[in-house]
């Protein structure tokens, strides 16, 4: 009886451990392809400061960011429009700014 319990647990215990390492590949395979999903919704190229869009220019030359010098640009093409991503410094500081198509302020990442 104890013979027959030991090779019962013998025999449950990888099967466990192997439908847990299929449900982790899956999960996974599934993260990747969402995450590849994700980047091929959105297109995102490096342009001039200089040929942004005058609203985004306005917006940067505003109260709020005049004293910052804009540095880097994207123009990130998403499935709903397009949203431009501007690094800025002030000194040692550096930010990631996002704005609309209209020039509208999105959000703001230090670095």
């Amino acid at each position: 009886m104890v013979v027959a319990a030991s090779m019962f647990l013998a025999v449950s215990v990888p099967t466990a451990q192997a439908n847990n390492t299929a449900e982790l590949d899956l999960i996974t395979v599934t993260d990747q392809e969402t995450k590849k999903d994700k980047k091929d919704k959105k297109d995102k190229t490096e342009v001039s400061v200089t040929d942004l869009p005058a609203n985004v220019q306005s917006s940067l030359n505003g109260e709020a960011y005049r004293d910052w010098n804009p540095t880097k640009a994207w123009k990130i093409q998403k499935e709903d429009g397009v949203v431009y991503k501007v690094e800025v410094t002030d000194g040692t500081d550096t930010q990631t700014l996002k704005f609309d198509e209209a020039g509208n302020f999105m959000a703001s990442k230090d670095k």
